[in-house]
């Protein structure tokens, strides 16, 4: 799903971003080293485009290392995102991360979902075990859990329907490819795994 994403990236200028949390590196389970690495990547993705960084984030930037500040809160990444047209986020593994964490990354991922001037460019898809309630926090979000073998049917026609359902009622994800990869990729990943997609496109 993200090698699909980065591809539409090429043509579309999308901004893709992606966190891996790995119970081996204790810093990957912060809240605050996910929310780095994401405006790091949107940084990046700027300059890729020959775009400025804007400048309240300059400098904003120059007075946090003026202060010694080691970490950024999340109101500076949510103003670097109003830059972008779409931005596609992706967070694997959420349920590593301590509560505590996973809270700040749900207020955040709130944030994106509630704001009207970005509830229609932020994609985001988060996978972890069903343990991690992302739907009691963000109830409009897409989920999808599985379970045996037997249950792969309902599975696919679950999320085939309710992708096809969502987009019909939307204007903003229009790549067939796309939507058709995302069916696929979360079918076939499902086993054992909880999927919730806070895909602001797919939104009825």
């Amino acid at each position: 799903m993200v090698e699909q994403a980065q591809r539409r990236s090429l043509t579309t200028g999308t901004a893709v971003t992606y966190f891996y949390c790995d119970h081996a590196q204790p810093e990957s389970l912060q809240a605050s080293t996910i929310l780095a690495s994401f405006f790091k990547q949107l940084l990046i993705h700027l300059d890729h485009l020959k775009k400025p960084c804007p400048p309240e984030i300059q400098d904003e930037l120059v007075q946090a290392f003026k202060a010694g500040q080691r970490t950024l809160g999340p109101d500076i990444l949510v103003r670097l995102i109003t830059s972008f047209s779409e931005v596609f986020i992706f967070i694997d593994g959420i349920d590593e991360c301590d509560q505590s964490d996973i809270k700040e990354i749900f207020k955040f991922v709130q944030r994106l979902s509630t704001s009207p001037s970005l509830r229609s460019s932020s994609k985001i898809f988060i996978a972890g075990r069903k343990e991690v309630d992302v739907q009691r926090t963000i109830p409009s979000c897409i989920s999808v859990t599985a379970g045996g073998s037997g249950h792969s049917e309902d599975i696919r026609r679950y999320i085939a329907k309710t992708v096809v359902d969502r987009t019909a009622n939307s204007g903003f994800i229009n790549d067939a490819a796309l939507v058709q990869y995302i069916k696929d990729k979360l079918i076939d990943g499902a086993q054992g795994m909880y999927g919730p997609m806070v895909t602001q496109g797919l939104k009825d």
